[in-house]
């Protein structure tokens, strides 16, 4: 198989483990988004719309506690009315919130049951609102405690006034009707119930006339008219007393009539209507528990496939790097080794060693160079042959050159014919060099004498040098002479 195939087949390999791990993160990825789109789609738009309708239901019942205390005043009773709708619409945007998310099984009938609980409350709790809206008056219980207190004062009043007529003395309770407790009290009085109002308008009449009847005994108890005192007593301020009781009772009743409103509504409150409220927040406690069951449920869901992708990632990458590093080393062994006999064969034929071959069976690229360089080896080692005989005096060999660029062929060839035209010429030269040493001969015998006759001359002329030179010689030794006299 040749070395490129090997290579496109593990990268094709590694090219598919990737792809798989690819896969996998993507079927993870896919089935955690799956997963949390319907936790953040689906089951968190429940479990919040579940919790606006429980703190609607919880501010409406707030409300109610508040419109059913005696105690308030109108306004404050009035603006509960008032803020009841903001508070359904609370409640209203968390049973739609919830209504448009998709349910399982257990929350289709858990939810059927919350809708017939939260139906019975609100039928309740209209009941009692009905009640507590209608009561204007401001403080109901305060205003029951001081009609009773007045007319006590009243009937006290009338008591002393009495006590005077028998006694023959002076009256000294308060005569004027707009100082008097009553009198005070009624002037400061504002209330919404008109009712109410006109009801207390009747003590006008007969409470100025009881006050004026005090004047008018105590006029006569001065005057010592105590018959005429006694008589005014009898015939007019005990009927007049009679008639503010009357209207005292009336308003007493009255008022007495809207605080049963407020008791009937308490009655409801902390009765049918506390029972539905409580049917109404356990059922929607279970749709909530179901709620973030089946969140919980997804979102664990989520984390599973997340973990699974983990870790089928973390396996094929592993699987991956170990396929990977397996053909790597094999592939990479089955390259070194023979390259690395191959460098030391090129060394071997770099310092002249022409003996030994790769011989590699194989059938790749590495088994074509392998066989080129037996084949360079094999051609160098023709090419050493032919120079060593050569070297031996053998210019007879036939130089065929491997090709057209087969400089060292080429050059063994051109040497062995440049050496023969040598060797040639070197011949044709001795021959000329035979010639020539013949005829040297014959005039070195001529030279032999003419070197005799020369060498006679050279002999006078030696002696009449060393004559000259004695002669010199004398010449100097008397000018020493001549020197030292002078």
């Amino acid at each position: 198989m040749k070395i490129f195939a090997k290579l496109t087949g593990a990268f094709s390999i590694v090219a598919v483990i990737c792809a798989i791990v690819g896969i996998i993160g993507w079927y993870g990825i896919v089935n955690t988004e799956s997963s949390l789109e319907d936790v953040g789609g689906n089951h968190l738009p429940a479990i919040q719309g579940l919790g606006l309708i429980m703190e609607g239901l919880n501010s409406l019942k707030s409300a109610e506690r508040t419109m059913i205390n005696p105690g308030i005043l109108y306004n404050d009773r009035l603006h509960e009315v008032n803020n009841l709708k903001k508070r359904f619409d609370i409640l209203q945007s968390g049973l739609n919130m919830y209504e448009n998310t998709e349910k399982e099984k257990e929350e289709t009938v858990a939810w059927n049951k919350a809708q017939e609980a939260l139906d019975n409350w609100n039928a309740e709790h209209k009941k009692l609102v009905n009640l507590a809206e209608t009561v204007k008056i401001d403080d109901i219980e305060s205003v029951n405690a001081i009609l009773l207190k007045r007319e006590i004062d009243h009937l006290n009043w009338v008591r002393d006034l009495e006590y005077a007529v028998m006694a023959n003395e002076g009256f000294t309770g308060q005569l004027d009707p707009s100082q008097c407790k009553l009198g005070q009290w009624l002037s400061q009085f504002s209330s919404q119930d008109t009712t109410l109002l006109g009801k207390l308008a009747a003590f006008t009449t007969p409470h100025k006339h009881l006050h004026d009847l005090g004047q008018k005994i105590n006029g006569y108890i001065r005057s010592n008219n105590n018959a005429k005192a006694e008589q005014t007593l009898s015939n007019e301020v005990l009927p007049t007393l009679s008639t503010i009781q009357t209207i005292f009772t009336d308003n007493q009743r009255y008022v007495q009539s809207q605080s049963a409103k407020l008791d009937a509504a308490k009655d409801i409150a902390f009765g049918s209507e506390r029972a539905a409220f409580g049917a109404t927040m356990a059922a929607f406690d279970e749709l909530y528990e179901l709620a973030r069951k089946f969140a919980d449920e997804r979102r664990e869901s989520a984390a599973s496939a997340a973990g699974t992708s983990k870790a089928m990632a973390l396996i094929s990458v592993i699987l991956g790097a170990a396929v990977a590093l397996t053909f790597g080393f094999f592939i990479s062994k089955g390259i070194a080794n023979p390259m690395n006999r191959g460098v030391a064969f090129a060394e071997q034929i770099a310092l002249g060693d022409f003996s030994s071959r790769l011989r590699l069976e194989r059938k790749d690229e590495i088994g074509q160079l392998s066989e080129a360089l037996d084949n360079m080896a094999d051609s160098l080692n023709q090419s050493a042959e032919v120079a060593d005989r050569i070297a031996a005096g053998d210019l007879t060999i036939n130089i065929k050159p491997a090709s057209e660029k087969d400089r060292l062929g080429t050059a063994l060839k051109n040497m062995a014919d440049n050496l023969t035209d040598v060797i040639n010429n070197v011949r044709l030269s001795s021959d000329n060099v035979a010639s020539g040493a013949q005829a040297m001969s014959a005039s070195s015998e001529e030279m032999s004498q003419g070197a005799s006759e020369q060498a006679a001359s050279a002999e006078e002329a030696s002696s009449s040098i060393e004559q000259m030179t004695a002669n010199i010689r004398q010449n100097a030794d008397n000018a020493l002479e001549t020197e030292k006299i002078a």
